[in-house]
C-alpha cells in the first residue's frame, strides 16, 4: 500500500501526507548523517591523540638515547678533566659532530648545532666545576638560566 492510499484510507489529504512522509525521511537521513559525522570526528580525535602519544613516547626515547650518548662522551671528558681547557673541550665535541668550533659557539638553532652545543656546555660544566653557570653562560654567549636548563636536560645536577 503506498502513501496516497494510506492517506485516503485514514481520511487525510494525500498531498499533505506525502509531504509529511518526505519531511520525516529527510529528517531521519539528516540524523543518520549527523551521527556518522560525529563518529568520524570521534575516530579522528582518537587517532590524533594516539599520534600525539606516540610522538611524545618517541621523543622521550630519543632524549634518553641522547642522554646516554652524551653520558658516554662526557665520561671520557671527565677522565681528562684537569688536562683540558674549555676551548679544547668544545673543539673536541665539535669535531665529533663534524662541526667547527664556530658552529657550536654561533647562534645557529639547527637541531645538530643545538645538540652539539648542549653537549659542549655539559662537558665544560663537568670538567670545570669551579665555573659558575653565569661564567659558562658568558663563555657561550648565553644567559645563566639557559645553562641551567641545558644541564638539567642533560641530567647534570650542580
Amino acid at each position: 500500500m503506498d502513501i496516497v492510499e494510506r492517506a485516503i484510507e485514514r481520511g487525510y489529504n494525500p498531498d499533505f501526507y506525502r509531504k509529511v512522509a518526505i519531511k520525516r525521511a529527510e529528517e531521519a537521513k539528516a540524523k543518520r548523517e549527523q551521527e556518522q559525522r560525529e563518529r568520524a570526528e570521534e575516530r579522528a580525535e582518537k587517532a590524533r591523540i594516539f599520534r600525539e602519544r606516540m610522538a611524545s613516547l618517541e621523543a622521550a626515547a630519543n632524549l634518553e638515547r641522547m642522554k646516554e650518548d652524551a653520558g658516554d662522551r662526557l665520561e671520557v671528558i671527565r677522565r681528562e678533566r684537569f688536562q683540558t681547557s674549555e676551548k679544547e673541550l668544545i673543539t673536541t665535541i665539535a669535531e665529533y659532530h663534524g662541526m667547527g668550533y664556530a658552529d657550536i659557539m654561533g647562534a645557529s638553532r639547527s637541531k645538530a648545532a643545538v645538540r652539539a652545543r648542549h653537549e659542549a656546555i655539559a662537558a665544560v660544566a663537568l670538567a670545570k666545576t669551579h665555573l659558575s653557570t653565569t661564567q659558562i653562560g658568558w663563555m657561550f654567549g648565553k644567559d645563566h638560566t639557559t645553562i641551567i636548563y641545558v644541564l638539567r636536560k642533560m641530567g647534570i645536577t650542580r
